[in-house]
């Protein structure tokens, strides 16, 4: 049996309009923790329709009204990413990665999930240049390098082994967790409706951010 040897150093928290940060502590594994795997995370949330309906289940438990993120350090310096919300590519592949571990298997490396958003990222590299733009700073140049030369290859009619090759590295590069995650969350910051946008969090979430630099 494999055994899990993430790293439990994701926190979700929340910041109220005081900037007071509260950790919101998640049952893993039979234990209620307040650091754990990202996809433990992930798996939870994105259980949740919109992040209105989580934050209406946080003030219904007592919690102020605030922004929620996810809180770890790195090199001894802290991170701040967003929150994951509703049906989608996050909320399958959370859950797909947390059952397989739960069976006692490694974790998966491989999905479904990785397979569609490597297709979805060729596509938007030839035919959305707007959004392969947004995507820059979501992803390694090594992802990006492939992606591109992938389509050459496909473009040239290279041999299939070496357009294989591409597009095994293009799967690999995405078998990373939080790069899948980040891409995802990019592809819907792009076509995010700013006036949906809470002005509120949206301020409170701009303190977070500086204060945590």
């Amino acid at each position: 049996m494999y055994e899990d040897k993430r790293a439990n150093r994701y926190s979700l928290k929340i910041a109220d309009m005081e900037l007071n940060e509260t950790v919101i502590p998640i049952n893993y594994n039979g234990e209620t923790k307040e650091k754990m795997p990202l996809t433990v995370i992930d798996d939870m949330t994105t259980k949740f329709e919109t992040k209105e309906d989580f934050k209406k289940f946080l003030m219904d438990l007592g919690y102020d009204y605030g922004y929620v993120f996810i809180e770890y350090r790195a090199k001894g310096e802290r991170h701040i990413i967003d929150a994951a919300y509703g049906p989608g590519l996050i909320a399958k592949e959370s859950s797909f990665r947390e059952k397989e571990l739960n069976r006692g298997k490694e974790e998966p490396k491989r999905s479904e999930n990785i397979i569609l958003l490597g297709y979805e990222l060729i596509d938007i590299e030839r035919h959305n240049k707007p959004l392969w733009s947004h995507l820059q700073k979501y992803m390694w140049k090594d992802l990006k390098a492939a992606i591109s030369t992938y389509n050459h290859m496909l473009d040239i009619e290279a041999e299939p082994r070496y357009i294989l090759e591409y597009q095994y590295d293009i799967m690999n590069y995405l078998g990373d967790y939080t790069v899948f995650r980040k891409i995802v969350l990019g592809i819907d910051e792009f076509y995010k409706k700013e006036y949906n946008e809470d002005i509120v969090e949206k301020n409170i979430k701009q303190k977070v951010m500086k204060k945590g630099r």
